[in-house]
Formats: C-alpha cells, structure tokens, sequence
C-alpha cells in the first residue's frame, strides 16, 4: 500500500433470492469482523478495497467486483462429538 492509496477489508453477507423467473444477488450486510453468525440463506465474501486517496473528493466513487468462480475458496468446518 502506497501513500497514494488507503486499503481496508470487510465481510460482505450475500443472498441469492428468487422471485418466479428472477434470480437476484443481494446485499444482506457488511462489518469489518467476520461475523460470528451467517444470515439465513447468506454466504460470507471477505473483501479488500484498494482505493486512491484522491477518490476521497466530493465525487462518489464506484466499483464493481467480479469474483471468478476458479477463485472461490470453500472453508471446510468439522464438529466433534463423542
């Protein structure tokens, strides 16, 4: 990160809802730790913005982000019991 640039990470929880024929993909909500607790129905997409810092001028910045599917990465979690 250079001094040009201000970095920070998050967690998004997304949703896939559908509606008949419409699939859409929602934003159900960000923090800045892992959640301890998923939403029903959400997956968690761990995020970092590299923005410039000149983008912080009165103007509104916007991104999209596309996550192709060979770079998703599935956590594996097991539960012992006796």
């Amino acid at each position: 990160m250079s001094a040009q640039h201000l970095e920070a990470t998050g967690f998004v929880q997304l949703a896939n809802r559908s509606a008949g024929y419409y699939r859409t993909l929602r934003v159900i909500k960000v923090t800045q730790e892992r959640p301890d607790r998923l939403e029903p129905g959400a997956i968690i997409v761990k995020v970092r913005f590299r923005i410039p810092a000149a983008a912080f001028e009165p103007l509104e910045p916007t991104a999209t982000i596309e996550v192709p599917a060979d770079l998703i990465q599935h956590e594996i979690a097991a539960e012992a019991t006796k």
